[in-house]
């Protein structure tokens, strides 16, 4: 990890709280996240730059869980991230502190019992599938999901039921607070308007759990789009993740990434060799290896240029770039043999040349 810039608003003599992330996001994140930020809040006065390395050696936290709490807070709407090429964090922007829109706008919902325009509106399958990856999309500008509001009436009588009583206690077990309205109103939308079953909606949470945040602002997101995309029950989640896994993870690991999960850039940049060049996993975990070799690093732009040649070429199979490697060192030996000999005058040409296939060397280099 190295060193973030961090930015803030604030006198450098002092470390401003602000009273609303005491009075709503204290209590519901847990103590590793509120740490985090308050000592994140502190050096961001003091030096404006911190190494992360020691933030996780002071509160003895690993690098997987600083990244969590990070993107926890980014969940919140409290940071904002900035990411570097290769998807490491380079920035962080403190924002303003405001009052949780579902504070705002609890008493209002609860005694109309409307549900608000805001989850009436559609929700596109292509906004939604973005917005259920991988926590690291912070980059981009926020849309805020849908607040999924039930009539009171409605919740009063599923409130009754003893398995949606026992399924609030699930939630909260796992949460590890008691749900507030605006929560509560969450998971019995799932239910009762998206259709999910028990097992689905705990899956859902543990998931996102997994993803480290507890918050309904992306638990909603990702509730959605695997609405949209027909799932109904847990089975069909987990082939989801499952899916999601092998195609983000395999590179990763191809490139011995094994401590986080893909950054923004790298998403995108999968993506475009999967969905754009159309290749499949084989091809791509090939040219992954082919980078290790020529640059000794994970350079995804490298990968990429070799990805880029081989579409051009009209590489579709394995066994197709086994031969266009041949095709090449044959025409490199080729150009050797033709290019004319070259005579010196200097006393050193008495010594047998060596016969170095240049063109077979850039070939090589080029791959």
């Amino acid at each position: 990890m190295k060193n973030i810039r961090l930015h803030h608003p604030f006198s450098n003599n002092m470390t401003a709280v602000s009273n609303y992330f005491i009075d709503y996001y204290m209590p519901q994140a847990g103590g590793e996240y509120v740490k985090l930020y308050l000592c994140l809040l502190r050096h961001a006065a003091d030096y404006g730059s911190i190494p992360l390395e020691s933030i996780a050696e002071l509160f003895d936290y690993t690098e997987r869980d600083i990244y969590r709490g990070l993107q926890y807070w980014a969940d919140q709407g409290l940071i904002d991230l900035a990411f570097d090429q290769d998807g490491s964090i380079s920035d962080l922007v403190f924002l303003e502190v405001r009052k949780p829109e579902s504070v705002q706008q609890a008493a209002a919902s609860v005694s109309s019992g409307v549900l608000p325009a805001s989850a009436k509106a559609p929700v596109s399958k292509n906004a939604a599938k973005k917005a259920a990856s991988e926590p690291n999309d912070s980059t981009e500008a926020k849309v805020l999901s849908p607040k999924l509001k039930i009539s009171r009436d409605r919740m009063a009588a599923l409130q009754g039921e003893q398995d949606i009583k026992q399924l609030l206690l699930i939630a909260e077990s796992y949460l590890g607070h008691s749900l507030s309205p605006t929560e509560m109103s969450s998971i019995l939308y799932y239910y009762d308007s998206l259709h999910f079953n028990f097992e689905l909606i705990e899956y859902l949470i543990e998931y996102c759990i997994s993803r480290g945040t507890k918050s309904f602002h992306y638990i909603d997101k990702v509730a959605l789009a695997w609405a949209e995309e027909g799932i109904t029950n847990a089975g069909q989640a987990k082939e989801r993740q499952s899916q999601y896994s092998q195609k983000y993870y395999s590179v990763l690991n191809a490139f011995g990434i094994r401590d986080r999960g893909p950054g923004k850039p790298e998403v995108q940049m999968i993506d475009h060799w999967f969905d754009d060049l159309h290749f499949t996993s084989d091809i791509i975990l090939e040219a992954c290896s082919r980078t290790l070799t020529q640059t000794q690093n994970p350079s995804f732009q490298y990968a990429n240029k070799i990805l880029e040649s081989w579409h051009a070429s009209g590489i579709h199979h394995l066994n197709e770039i086994r031969e266009l490697d041949q095709k090449h060192q044959k025409t490199g030996k080729a150009a050797s043999k033709q290019r004319p000999a070259v005579t010196s005058g200097s006393k050193f040409n008495n010594f047998s040349q060596r016969d170095y296939d240049f063109d077979h060397l850039e070939s090589l280099l080029n791959q």
